[in-house]
């Protein structure tokens, strides 16, 4: 079961069109409308949106990810992202997330810069504080929501972190820097056959 969907952000000028309301060519935009990446959605709301299974769908700028930011090496770029919301049998109401982007993220061996695609397709039970897990699908993981609100831009922000790799590292120490490559050149060879001494015991 994931964490709430709750995080700091910095709201922008992000557009976001609503697919259930497809007579209307239009980009909604948060100054005419709240079905922005960054409203609070209130369980009415969201129920709602799961009875029309409506689509949230739109593009966010990284740098206004602020938790994010401190993971990557640069937040230049954006990601593009689209939660559409339905029902299980049981009621419950389930999120379809994916998003897609490039990040910048910083080599552990060389420490420097490199870029990694990322892409994700999630599906995700959102249950208020104090719902009981039994009601999550065996394939989709939980959200609980924050005070019985949800925001999309904190959710995306929350799963494009979790996304992210331990120890990120070049594919291939040759696409490192130079440093890392004298550090593997002068690291003792192991010889075949012969194997690290045991460690003792106190």
């Amino acid at each position: 079961m994931r964490g709430s969907a709750g995080a700091s952000y910095v709201v922008g000028d992000d557009s976001v069109t609503l697919d259930f309301d497809s007579g209307n060519p239009y980009t909604y935009h948060r100054s005419i409308m709240p079905g922005s990446l960054h409203a609070w959605y209130s369980l009415y709301d969201l129920d709602v949106l799961a009875d029309r299974e409506a689509v949230l769908s739109g593009e966010i700028e990284l740098r206004q990810l602020t938790q994010l930011r401190a993971c990557v090496h640069s937040a230049q770029g954006t990601i593009q992202t689209s939660l559409k919301f339905h029902r299980q049998a049981n009621r419950s109401i389930v999120v379809d997330l994916t998003f897609d982007t490039v990040l910048e993220l910083t080599c552990q061996r060389c420490l420097e810069p490199f870029v990694q695609d990322v892409s994700e397709r999630l599906s995700l039970t959102l249950l208020e504080p104090g719902s009981m897990g039994g009601e999550v699908a065996n394939e989709d993981e939980a959200v609980v929501l924050t005070d019985g609100k949800f925001n999309p831009a904190a959710l995306l922000e929350d799963e494009l972190i979790l996304s992210l790799p331990i120890s990120p590292r070049h594919t291939e120490i040759d696409e490192c820097g130079d440093m890392a490559q004298v550090l593997q050149a002068l690291a003792p060879e192991k010889r075949p056959g012969i194997a690290d001494p045991p460690l003792r015991s106190h």
